[in-house]
């Protein structure tokens, strides 16, 4: 660990920074800021001056997706500062702080990072979002999500709903929680990440599987620690998935500030599996033989395809239908004023907003997990709290 570390030290101090590789293209040739603009008024048949108008952007049904396409120049490529401000980013203020200097789609992401950690960051968050204009001052979207919002939110490319992700983490539902987990991995930013890593110790095991996959596809090196008991050990699904997010983070920093130019040119993308897999990274190898000429995979392929990390036979979100409402019906049925088993009771709470309730869970927050886990989604579904009652790194740090 401490060698991975070093490592990820070392590329931001070497490279000027990379693409991201999940979830993102990594381009063959960049575009300038005009071109880029061009190309995204000529795909929707829209000039500068409509552009110009805000009433008529405003009142157009793809109104939103032009300036949410617009605002995202760029948006997969992150220089080694960013990273480095990400990395150090541990309380609400250093999150603001990133928030206050960055475009529109960024900052909001950004205060949502804040606000996750501190309910008090928000009169700060929504002045920043309001400073944006239209794209992001809705933000986040207050009513409870469907699993259909949960996963439309997450087809949004440029992030704009990140942020109602994020508000949204604390549903009672496990089957909506693994759908926002996903959803967040599909439109990385690392302002998701400590959601993600809290994630880590839902008690649902389909849940925790999403976490971890979006975790990897988010190339989060601060997860690696975390998701390293769940390779060892645990539920089958969260282990090989554990496996695979770790390779790919691993894998990602090892060639950190090379991607784009590994992965357009077919000899350094086979001298790179090749690489890769000598340093034991073999599914993450595996995944980079997609679209080689056949010539040149089917050797790789030979030699890496038993080290897959792919699901043999996974199960999909319908088959956990009757399992959630089952376990909403009995959430339902529980007085959270009653005592009982402190989890269904913690899950009762909140879905019936017994916040007199409080206290109960307050006593929970450092409880052995996954129950401590519950006492402070109890403490984020009534949005009030202190860093160290909503999350549990902040916690841990608090311990020491």
């Amino acid at each position: 660990m401490v060698e991975f570390r070093a490592l990820v030290d070392e590329k931001l101090r070497t490279a000027r920074g990379d693409w991201r590789l999940f979830q993102s293209q990594v381009p063959r040739h960049e575009l300038d800021r005009e071109t880029y603009e061009t190309g995204v008024l000529a795909h929707f048949e829209v000039t500068q001056k409509w552009l110009e108008r805000r009433d008529l952007v405003e009142a157009s049904p793809h109104g939103q997706q032009v300036l949410a396409a617009l605002a995202s120049y760029r948006a997969g490529y992150i220089d080694a500062s960013r990273w480095r401000a990400y990395l150090d980013a541990h309380t609400a203020d250093a999150w603001l702080a990133i928030a206050e200097r960055a475009d529109a789609l960024e900052a909001s992401a950004a205060a949502a990072a804040a606000t996750w950690l501190d309910p008090t960051a928000k009169p700060r968050a929504i002045a920043i979002r309001a400073r944006h204009g239209g794209l992001v001052t809705d933000e986040p979207i207050s009513k409870r999500p469907t699993h259909w919002d949960a996963w439309s939110w997450g087809k949004r490319r440029g992030g704009q709903h990140i942020p109602s992700l994020i508000a949204h983490d604390h549903s009672e539902s496990f089957r909506i929680r693994t759908r926002i987990y996903r959803s967040l991995g599909q439109v990385p930013h690392q302002a998701s990440a400590a959601t993600l890593r809290e994630a880590l110790d839902d008690p649902h095991p389909f849940a925790r599987a999403q976490a971890v996959r979006s975790l990897g596809w988010l190339c989060d090196p601060l997860a690696v620690e975390r998701l390293q008991p769940l390779a060892d050990g645990g539920d089958g699904d969260v282990r090989r998935t554990a496996k695979r997010a770790i390779q790919r983070i691993v894998g990602y920093w090892t060639l950190f500030g090379e991607w784009q130019e590994t992965l357009w040119n077919v000899q350094r993308r086979a001298r790179a599996i090749e690489q890769l897999a000598d340093l034991g990274l073999r599914s993450f190898a595996y995944e980079l033989i997609a679209a080689m000429p056949t010539e040149v995979a089917g050797p790789l392929q030979s030699k890496l395809a038993r080290y897959s990390l792919h699901a043999k036979h996974p199960r999909h979100y319908g088959s956990y239908y009757a399992e959630d409402a089952k376990a909403a019906a009995e959430i339902a049925a529980t007085d959270p004023r009653v005592p009982g088993p402190s989890m269904l009771r913690m899950f009762a709470i909140t879905a019936q907003r017994a916040i007199d309730q409080l206290p109960y869970a307050e006593r929970l927050v450092r409880a052995r997990e996954p129950i401590g886990w519950n006492a402070r989604r109890v403490f984020r579904a009534f949005d009030t709290g202190t860093p160290a009652q909503r999350c549990g790194e902040v916690l841990s740090d608090d311990r020491h």
